[in-house]
């Protein structure tokens, strides 16, 4: 495999994505393949056939509790000729227990047409609980994916209803910054949802759409970077992000916002007409879990992430295998989109076969029904090579 930049550790297993049709084969193949082994009783009893978590009323109490692996260390001595074997321990057992409370919105789901962005779905959850594990509890066999994602700027477009930046808080809350992204009508959801997890205060303003839309005449769309009024976490930004604009921006004037021979100030040489970024800098990680569902928005999705993310920036996209004509368009039009920048694709893969060759249970992300896609850009030096 090409080589990957310093934000991105890879799983041995991974596949990189040089024929769109023979990747789609393989993930839906290997869907297939797992599905027998695939049942998750915890899960299904409280996730619908779609994929989402229901609740009760509209919200839903999540816990991730995340284990440090099992592991004995064992330690021999020699003193002259004779061996001393010294007891193998046990490590002690280890936890990490991570709590949200997400409110959703089922009545936009069932009755407002095209919004997916008002439930939890299981891909993010799944998602979070990988990144949480590998970041927290790391071991040779499951290393942090991200590195760095601590100290990380975290653009997640699509966000929904919040959690995925809720429940890896841990992670970047104390020295990184992320930004919620998503249309209008599902901001309120996510402020609403950072409320209740304490992440902004009860008391700021910011919880009518006129606060997150700006000034009366002036379209919201235009205005990716709004966040709430009176949002007072440095940390937090919650800014509207209308793929639709973004595609339309790209096709008047392709390529990113952040060309490796610009300055990050540079990004006002866009066409005036065009949305601007809502970051001053380009971002260290793109995240979007389930965005791929509707092949009227998957090429504008991919022209959204390829618009806003840098030289450096690395991309991951994660989602539940439905129908394959929205996965098909999103990959097609990022490989093929991507490639005059020099982007690579590649799927996360892990080994399923354990040391004396019986197959490992193939839990939460891992398992067939979802895929994980990260990206990355090389240099020409780097492609010659």
């Amino acid at each position: 495999m090409t080589s990957t930049p310093a934000a991105l550790c890879l799983p041995a297993a991974s596949v990189l994505v040089d024929d769109v049709d023979e990747e789609l084969f393989l993930v839906y193949t290997r869907k297939i393949q797992l599905a027998s082994s695939s049942n998750d009783e915890s899960t299904a009893a409280n996730t619908s056939a779609l994929g989402y978590l229901e609740g009760k009323d509209g919200v839903v109490h999540v816990a991730l509790t995340v284990k440090a692996p099992a592991a004995t260390e064992a330690q021999t001595s020699r003193t002259g000729a004779r061996r001393r074997a010294i007891k193998s321990k046990s490590k002690e057992s280890q936890e990490l227990v991570v709590e949200v409370e997400v409110h959703q919105a089922l009545d936009a789901l069932r009755h407002r047409k095209g919004d997916t962005g008002s439930v939890l779905w299981r891909s993010s959850l799944h998602l979070a609980e990988y990144l949480l594990q590998a970041h927290h509890f790391p071991s040779m066999s499951n290393p942090p994916l991200f590195p760095s994602l601590a100290s990380s700027t975290i653009l997640e477009l699509g966000a929904g209803t919040g959690f995925l930046g809720l429940a890896l808080r841990s992670i970047w809350g104390d020295s990184g910054r992320w930004v919620f992204s998503d249309l209008l009508d599902n901001l309120l959801l996510v402020v609403r949802n950072l409320k209740a997890n304490d992440v902004l205060p009860s008391s700021s303003s910011g919880s009518s759409a006129s606060s997150l839309a700006g000034p009366p005449g002036r379209t919201a769309s235009r205005r990716p970077g709004a966040r709430p009024a009176g949002a007072s976490n440095p940390r937090v930004d919650v800014v509207e992000l209308d793929w639709l604009v973004e595609a339309a921006a790209w096709d008047a004037r392709p390529g990113s916002l952040f060309p490796p021979s610009s300055p990050s100030s540079s990004i006002g040489a866009t066409a005036a007409a065009s949305p601007s970024s809502p970051l001053d800098h380009p971002p260290d990680l793109i995240l979007a879990a389930d965005c791929v569902y509707n092949p009227c928005l998957s090429a504008p999705f991919a022209k959204t992430l390829l618009r806003h993310a840098g030289p450096d920036t690395v991309v991951l996209v994660a989602c539940e295998l439905r129908d394959q004509e929205p996965i098909d368009e999103f990959l097609r039009a990022w490989v093929t989109l991507g490639e005059r920048d020099g982007w690579r694709v590649a799927r996360l893969g892990w080994s399923e076969e354990k040391g004396d060759g019986a197959r490992d249970e193939v839990e939460g992300i891992k398992r067939g029904e979802f895929a994980v896609w990260v990206g990355w850009r090389v240099s020409d030096d780097e492609d010659a090579t």
